[in-house]
């Protein structure tokens, strides 16, 4: 999972070397740089502190926002009363909910007004993680040629295997759910997945 995180958005740097764009080329690789080396670092420790998750996520979604040009926007929220600096979260396990909400919802989507938005919050003993879009939905994007519907799959099986197997303390606990959003007249509206993290 962490080297397709990583060979993707390197490939990408292809194009503004390609299209002679080396500003674009300079910023895009640093960024890139910054999100890798947080990878790597977080790899020796168990997982990130909430405000390292937040600043990851950030640069993520700043590297894809370079990618895509800009397609689309994107927003992180925290509640107030979360310690940021105290909690502490497994390293890349929102990342394929992210990245699903960017590939599969929103670019598949015509037009303006993409937005993924993450938001963490604190209830009880668990600090659920929403991952939201307005993309096109589940369905509609099984529909698009040239999506890897398997391999996808496949994914969201390993995340769901891995958050079983970190929480097994509290595997009765439904601790990921996937809500397909509609529209006032029942048309998809895109996806929005909360995930409960035990504290």
């Amino acid at each position: 999972m962490r080297r397709t995180f990583i060979f993707n958005p390197l490939n990408s740097i292809q194009y503004p070397i390609n299209s002679n764009n080396r500003l674009s080329a300079i910023k895009y690789l640093g960024k890139f740089i910054k999100l890798s080396r947080q990878t790597l670092e977080s790899s020796y420790e168990n997982g990130f502190a909430l405000s390292e998750e937040i600043q990851f996520q950030n640069t993520y979604l700043e590297l894809e926002s370079l990618r895509f040009n800009k397609s689309f926007d994107y927003n992180i929220s925290v509640d107030e009363s979360l310690d940021t600096q105290d909690i502490q979260v497994p390293q890349l396990l929102i990342q394929p909910f992210v990245e699903n909400a960017i590939i599969h919802g929103l670019l598949n989507k015509d037009g303006d007004n993409k937005l993924v938005q993450i938001h963490f919050k604190k209830e009880a003993v668990f600090l659920p993680c929403t991952i939201e879009d307005n993309g096109i939905g589940r369905q509609a994007s099984h529909q698009f040629k040239g999506m890897d519907i398997q391999k996808k799959s496949r994914v969201m099986e390993v995340t769901q295997k891995r958050i079983n197997t970190l929480f097994s303390h509290a595997v009765q606990q439904q601790l990921l759910v996937i809500f397909d959003k509609t529209d006032k007249n029942g048309a998809p509206n895109g996806t929005k997945v909360v995930l409960k993290i035990p504290l």
